[in-house]
């Protein structure tokens, strides 16, 4: 909203020069990181004593690792926190004429919408929805999000051969996927959609792997935007007329938007640290999922997206080996518990040195992906 004040509104011989700053997507960026910070600081105190007013706790199973006194009543849901903060950050420092705002913005409050319903019914009957229709929401999110990148009249990539093709880090030609692509994108963000809420099983677990991978993401859009960046860091060449081409994207609402993300998440983790006062359910594990998925494949980053959220893929390949693999094929357990945190935890590792480990080396796959910018 403000970008679209300053077009609208500014004129050069105005006294407030400053008024400046909100043509500028790098300021934009961090603007909406800060709102977004101190708006979830400052307002899920008061979402978490409503909650915890209403009933809305956390039901610690019996078996659980964590079922400890402490674990017991703490708010849930906090994640309709993290997407209101998010989406209303990226509502006042995008420019709301581009349609992947839009898109970003719908993904998010779909998932939260699912998840909202999923804890609720948690709350009221200890059991919530079933795997399936979780399932189909992620499905839908997924078939969208594929339909308005691969379809021309909507797709960002006006290039059909760059629509079509695929990248992976350190490698500066596509691979040509064709019709593969569609099947690909899908599975992703079905994958993404559910990875943050498979790790999110932790006080400030999954806060820290979605802000390191949400700036790497937010780095690349802010990169891939720019002509100077682009050519000199050899991003989707293509040959047009005899001369080497590099591609371009219209990701700077993409940064700005990813930069509200991680200012949310940031804000979130002030509460959500161990000890925990509120933790983001449902509500906000596939939301936050969902968005980062998103922003991968409106990047054409999807590879970037697994080794920076690696994090992510480790506890995701422990539960599905644990559960489809091992359990529903091999009639036996891998692991001595799945996913991965749980693992760690059974083996004596305290939970903070659990929470701190799996931090630092989100970090460090963070700096790996960072290093894939000049490696090429």
């Amino acid at each position: 909203m403000f970008p679209w004040l300053y077009d609208t509104l500014f004129r050069a011989e105005w006294p407030w020069s400053m008024l400046r700053l909100f043509r500028y997507p790098f300021f934009c960026a961090m603007a909406a990181a800060l709102t977004a910070f101190l708006l979830c600081v400052l307002a899920t105190p008061f979402f978490a004593r409503a909650f915890r007013r209403g009933g809305f706790w956390e039901r610690t199973r019996h078996f659980s690792l964590l079922a400890v006194p402490a674990k017991r009543h703490v708010p849930t849901m906090g994640g309709a926190v993290i997407v209101g903060v998010a989406i209303a950050s990226i509502l006042l420092w995008c420019r709301l004429g581009d349609p992947q705002v839009w898109l970003l913005c719908g993904v998010a409050a779909f998932l939260a919408a699912v998840g909202c319903a999923d804890d609720l019914r948690k709350i009221a009957r200890g059991r919530g929805l079933s795997r399936g229709v979780k399932y189909a929401a992620a499905f839908a999110v997924a078939g969208a999000v594929t339909t308005f990148v691969c379809v021309p009249a909507l797709s960002p990539f006006q290039n059909a051969e760059f629509r079509w093709a695929f990248y992976i880090p350190c490698v500066k030609e596509g691979f040509a996927a064709g019709a593969l692509l569609v099947p690909f994108l899908i599975l992703f963000l079905v994958y993404a959609v559910n990875a943050v809420n498979i790790t999110d099983g932790m006080d400030g677990l999954a806060a820290v792997p979605v802000i390191f991978t949400g700036a790497v993401l937010g780095v690349m859009a802010y990169v891939l935007a720019e002509p100077e960046y682009v050519s000199y860091l050899l991003f989707f060449p293509s040959r047009v007329g005899g001369q080497t081409v590099y591609q371009t994207l219209p990701s700077m609402n993409i940064a700005v938007a990813a930069a509200a993300l991680c200012g949310a998440m940031a804000g979130f983790l002030w509460h959500n640290a161990y000890p925990a006062t509120v933790i983001m359910g449902d509500t906000g594990s596939l939301a936050v999922g969902g968005v980062l998925g998103t922003i991968a494949v409106l990047l054409k980053q999807e590879a970037l997206f697994l080794l920076a959220g690696g994090v992510f893929l480790l506890e995701t390949a422990a539960s599905w080996a644990q559960d489809a693999v091992g359990l529903g094929i091999f009639g036996r357990r891998f692991f001595s518990r799945a996913p991965l945190h749980d693992a760690l935890l059974l083996k004596g590792t305290g939970e903070s040195k659990v929470t701190i480990r799996l931090w630092l080396l989100s970090a460090l796959l963070a700096v790996l992906a960072l290093i894939t910018l000049k490696v090429r």
